[in-house]
């Protein structure tokens, strides 16, 4: 129909190949139908329904190897409904699209074709625009779960598929192969988008067996959402291939993202179980890449980026996993079980050219949470991001992690800092594991600072006093590396709570471990406007932790002093801080910028550990860390049995060297009253012993370190 009776020249028919109007429940099956003056097959009208449309080749020669293709479209169906396109139709070669659904076409079924490729589905064919264009059409399937329903929509000379109204509702684009050959391992690229959804609430792929969609080699990128006038709302994208093959082991990327999100709003990308895990990796661009102040409200969780379908390798994008570009109010990962992405292995080509985990430019109010960002998906062995695990530029009131459980992210492994902030204010990081493994304790450190605070980042938190808020920070690798640097212009930053230990150089670095007298002569840019670390005199520690120090900074001002813990003391003097003691507040006089402090609390801390102390201003800046004091612990009392003769007994404690209190209360129901014991303690063979008369009633006795 169209042809010559070989079959491989054209003598085409002035308008449609076949129109079947009004019709139903029509076959048009094994035609060679090419070459007419516009569409091959028109299905037309609210009464065509229940057609098939199958082993037919609709713009090619009767081999399924030439070109002889319609001046429109290949099939088009127009307001009709539950028609069946396929199986084996080879739909190529065609001068506009190979199908095109609209008029309000809907619950039409597309299975089994070759779209834009020859009929064995190995070379190009294209179709002149898209390979499926839905516009003013809704409910319709193309493709299916077993691979007889697959389409291979590939080779086009616009997109793979493209859905274009706001209008055009609940498609599902499910189990195809889109810029690939039939075999699904290499690249016979549509020279757009795999597809591109201008639309809502359409779904491409699923969370069950066989609904994932292989979308891989395109042109441009993989997946693009795009919003305009409102569109590209709550689609859904789950369970694909974008960018590796149909083994889901090998690159096989699209020429730019491979998951774009332009404007588009309240979508989701991949969720919490494991059928909806999209693998978005080996693209030439950025994994995901979401811009436009209307891109809000997206939910991108679950996947893995970067790495083969396993998590154990690396399948790098070229560029970063994920780049959040003036949008604001998406959410990367989540606190729920399953909810939290794998980035990891992007740039693993080597090109040392700034790629990144999470880029956050120009965004605010995004939450990224539950993530492994430069780990395996057991978040036990590196496979590191070239740069940055999150690098953040002009970035604002941003989540990273949080205090609930679960939402915290794993940074470790990667390539620069776990955290870098440029020109970025009022961001809160809590929770994170910043170079450790999964487990919190063994060694995964970023190449150089745990969190690094450029100029012009101001008010961020770090950390926080609250139970989960805090941060573990620890094991940067490189020499003079820190756990968190803050740097010139970067002033106003609350480091609190955190848990920082085993790095290269200091625990929190300002630039100068030197404390100013009164905080007087300090640049109006200094890092964290230089604020002075208390100096610690001694620590004793039994039941509680008595700690003695002194502040010297700015008169007047109430300072907030936190203390830590660690095994060994940093070999330059000055502490990190393990665990997370405890904090007070302590003023200092209108007139006078330096004070003693005494503080109790009650915690214990082994033998042999440290303490050391930061100190924070009301706007905010935190100290370094204070230089480190050894633990002397308070000894233990013991009693010796009551002489019947005299009626006295002792206690007795050895003396190490400390100076202590020997105290006694009568009851210890509140509010209990202790008081010192007077009698002076004898000191023989290095034992503290003071001889007490006995009582009829019960007494008790506690030692408290002065």
């Amino acid at each position: 129909i169209g042809t010559d009776i070989s079959g491989g020249l054209v003598a085409g028919n002035a308008n449609d190949g076949i129109i079947v109007s009004g019709a139903p429940s029509n076959t048009i099956s094994g035609n060679v139908i090419s070459g007419n003056g516009t569409n091959g097959v028109f299905l037309a009208g609210t009464g065509a329904v229940g057609n098939i449309v199958a082993g037919n080749f609709i713009g090619t020669d009767a081999t399924g190897k030439v070109a002889l293709g319609n001046h429109s479209a290949g099939v088009i169906i127009s307001a009709g409904s539950a028609n069946l396109i396929g199986a084996s139709n080879v739909i190529s070669g065609n001068l506009a699209d190979g199908i095109f659904l609209t008029g309000g076409a809907g619950g039409n079924l597309v299975q089994g074709n070759v779209i834009g490729l020859s009929a064995a589905g190995t070379n190009a064919l294209p179709n002149g625009f898209e390979g499926v264009f839905i516009s003013g059409a809704s409910s319709n399937t193309i493709g299916g779960t077993v691979s007889t329903g697959r389409n291979v929509i590939s080779g086009n000379a616009g997109n793979g598929i493209k859905i274009l109204l706001a209008t055009d509702v609940w498609n599902t684009v499910v189990g195809n192969y889109i810029g690939t050959d039939v075999s699904g391992t290499k690249a016979v690229p549509n020279a757009y988008a795999g597809v591109r959804v201008e639309a809502r609430s359409n779904l491409i792929g699923g969370v069950t067996a066989g609904s994932g969609n292989v979308i891989s080699g395109n042109g441009q990128e993989g997946i693009w959402l795009v919003g305009t006038n409102g569109s590209a709302v709550g689609n859904a994208v789950q369970g694909n291939f974008v960018g590796l093959d149909a083994t889901g082991m090998n690159s096989l990327g699209n020429g730019n993202a491979g998951v774009a999100i332009s404007d588009a709003a309240a979508n989701q990308i991949g969720g919490a179980t494991a059928g909806a895990r999209n693998v978005i990796s080996g693209n030439g661009n950025n994994g995901m890449f979401l811009i436009g102040s209307s891109a809000v409200g997206n939910v991108i969780q679950g996947n893995y980026i970067g790495t083969d379908k396993t998590g154990s390798v690396a399948v790098g994008n070229v560029q970063d996993g994920i780049v959040l570009q003036n949008v604001s109010s998406n959410q990367i990962g989540g606190s729920a079980s399953g909810a939290g992405n794998l980035i990891s292995g992007n740039n693993a080509n080597g090109n040392d050219s700034g790629n990144n985990g999470i880029t956050i430019n120009g965004a605010a109010w995004n939450i990224i949470q539950g993530n492994r960002i430069g780990t395996d998906a057991g978040g036990a062995v590196g496979l590191g991001n070239s740069w940055d695990a999150i690098y953040m530029q002009n970035a604002n009131s941003n989540q990273i992690g949080g205090a609930v459980a679960g939402a915290g992210n794993l940074l470790s492994a990667n390539g620069r800092e776990g955290i870098y902030l440029g020109g970025a204010s009022r961001n809160v990081i809590q929770g994170n594991f910043i170079g450790t493994k999964a487990d919190g304790t063994s060694a995964l450190g970023n190449r150089l600072h745990g969190i690094d605070l450029d100029a012009g980042s101001t008010n961020n938190t770090i950390g926080g006093a609250a139970a989960g808020a805090g941060n573990l920070i620890a094991f940067a690798v490189t020499m003079a590396y820190d756990g968190v640097r803050v740097r010139t212009g970067s002033f106003n930053n609350l480091i609190s709570g955190n848990s920082i230990f085993n790095n290269a150089y200091l625990g929190i670095y300002l630039g100068e471990t030197n404390n100013v007298d009164c905080q007087s002569g300090v640049a109006a840019n200094a890092a964290n406007a230089s604020q002075n670390y208390p100096v610690l005199t001694n620590v004793s520690s039994g039941t509680v932790t008595r700690i003695r120090g002194t502040l010297d900074s700015g008169a007047g001002k109430t300072y907030l002093l936190q203390f830590f813990s660690s095994p060994t003391g940093n070999a330059t003097g000055y502490g990190e801080g393990k665990v997370f003691l405890g904090q007070t507040n302590l003023t200092l006089g209108a007139t006078i910028c330096s004070s003693n402090f005494t503080v109790s609390l009650p915690v214990s801390v082994p033998a042999g550990w440290v303490v050391t102390s930061t100190a924070t201003d009301p706007a905010n800046n935190t100290s370094d860390f204070s230089l480190w004091v050894p633990v002397v612990i308070v000894p233990q009392v013991q009693s010796g049995a009551v002489n019947p003769a005299s009626r006295q007994f002792s206690l007795s404690w050895t003396n190490n060297g400390g100076s202590y209190v020997l105290q006694q209360t009568f009851s210890l129901n509140p509010p209990q009253q202790w008081t010192a014991v007077t009698n002076t303690p004898l000191v023989s063979n290095g034992i503290s012993v003071v001889s007490l008369p006995a009582t009829n009633g019960a007494a008790f006795y506690r030692l408290l370190a002065q």
